[in-house]
């Protein structure tokens, strides 16, 4: 896929939210028990109606969804989730929707835990839907220097961790002023250089990114667009999400005003643009891209099919 996933966390009907920023198609879903991982007896029909009802305002809208599903991640690695996961992957089959298995783990977990249960967890959705992606969303905030002890042996996430997604929640305005970019946030960079530069094969984005509201928010934005659609590196992130949702904090500066709406309207036409697929960037010859991966060209209008030198 090199079309990227352009979506923005909003508390209102799908085709109001496309309406305000064309190019938005995907939107998210929490499959939880009240932030907490879901009841150990939740039933395969339960888990599937779950999901399906969450993405679905999304999907019937002709959109996808990122589907956030949090179980516990020392059961599914012992495989008490296998046959309920299985029947998961079954039904996601042909649906637009990326599960998410336990978005940002390391503000509860090491990755001893939780490296095993998403790989298995995975493993079991594959089984029944080989086609179906799953993601690993992690936490940036607990990936900046000195942060936790969770994220302090980053091989330990980095290695094994099998995903289809290596996704990346980022937000600013709080520990992380106005004045950072997506180029120099401390727990993206120190992330980004375990987790995706060793890996050139990984594909990257951004499952939520936040900033609130002050007066530096829409040049923070506007910076961080341009980083996205004009740096080696931001062209790897292929989803990107921006969060404008007071979330289960109830915190109404994260809700996005007219400036940063705008400046959001602006990076997703700029990210759309046929010469912006997700890694690549133009070649000094009309119609052709390079492929930042393998450093071939490749002509633009086959960059979709391009897998391999």
């Amino acid at each position: 896929m090199t079309a990227r996933i352009l979506g923005v966390h909003e508390d209102r009907p799908p085709a109001d939210t496309a309406a305000d920023y064309p190019g938005h198609t995907w939107g998210g879903a929490f499959v939880s028990n009240r932030g907490r991982p879901l009841p150990k007896n939740t039933s395969a029909k339960r888990l599937k109606s779950l999901v399906l009802n969450g993405a679905a305002p999304y999907t019937d809208a002709g959109g996808g969804c990122l589907v956030r599903v949090k179980i516990d991640m020392a059961a599914a690695a012992r495989g008490d989730w296998d046959e309920r996961l299985t029947e998961l992957g079954a039904v996601c089959v042909g649906e637009r929707i990326v599960l998410v298995i336990y978005h940002e783990p390391e503000d509860n977990m090491k990755a001893s835990t939780f490296v095993p249960g998403f790989n298995r967890a995975r493993q079991a959705i594959k089984a029944g839907g080989p086609s179906v992606d799953v993601a690993y969303a992690g936490m940036a905030y607990q990936w900046r220097p000195g942060a936790s002890k969770t994220a302090d042996d980053p091989k330990a996430w980095a290695e094994n961790l099998q995903a289809d997604f290596y996704l990346l929640d980022v937000y600013f305005g709080q520990t992380f002023g106005q004045s950072l970019t997506l180029a120099n946030h401390p727990g993206r960079v120190r992330w980004h250089a375990h987790m995706l530069a060793p890996y050139p094969e990984r594909r990257a984005g951004l499952a939520e990114w936040g900033r609130m509201a002050d007066p530096g928010r829409a040049a923070g934005f506007r910076a961080d667009f341009d980083w996205l659609a004009n740096t080696a590196d931001g062209r790897r992130y292929e989803v990107v999400c921006p969060w404008g949702t007071d979330g289960t904090e109830k915190n109404a500066g994260w809700l996005l005003d007219d400036e940063a709406r705008a400046a959001i309207r602006e990076g997703f036409a700029l990210l759309a643009q046929p010469n912006q697929p997700a890694g690549f960037r133009p070649a000094s010859v009309p119609d052709v891209l390079v492929c930042e991966q393998y450093g071939c060209l490749v002509a633009q209008d086959l960059a979709s099919r391009h897998t391999h030198p």
